[in-house]
């Protein structure tokens, strides 16, 4: 079975597959948003979103957390918003938004990562308006879909 996150994106963004995860350019700002498919509901979620946060963070850097707000997808689905940066010798070296998406038994990210202040406020908007699009792709649907294939063997 497929799980997937669906996101729906501006047509002009560049979006290609790397490393079993999808990556779009956000137009021109220098922000990149990737996200992947969906994985069990952790029961550690504060681990699950350091982890996902400090993905590609150098040994000497780490990730703080600035703020995080409980908000919905436009369908009525939750996830949480996370603001971050990553920090090196005291100073911010990039800015990091995450969505994570709870769909029942199921959790998803979806994570913005902008190599400046600057390039995080151009992207905001834009990707805070895809992350409200969030919704779960289960593949197959239904139970018959399912035992479809058992059928034809």
């Amino acid at each position: 079975m497929r799980t997937d996150l669906i996101l729906t994106l501006d047509e002009s963004w560049s979006v290609r597959e790397l490393a079993g995860q999808r990556v779009a350019a956000v137009g021109d700002t220098g922000a990149l948003l990737a996200w992947g498919s969906l994985v069990a509901y952790p029961d550690d979620v504060e681990r699950w979103q350091q982890r996902a946060l400090a993905v590609d963070v150098a040994a000497d850097a780490s990730v703080t957390i600035r703020a995080t707000e409980a908000r919905t997808t436009r369908t009525g689905w939750p996830f949480e918003l996370v603001d971050a940066s990553v920090v090196r010798a005291g100073q911010p070296i990039e800015e990091r938004v995450a969505a994570f998406y709870k769909f029942l038994e199921y959790g998803a990210v979806a994570l913005l990562r902008a190599p400046t202040p600057s390039a995080l406020e151009l992207a905001r908007a834009d990707v805070l308006a895809v992350f409200a699009t969030g919704a779960p792709a289960w593949s197959p649907v239904c139970l018959h879909e399912l035992l479809a294939p058992a059928r034809r063997a």
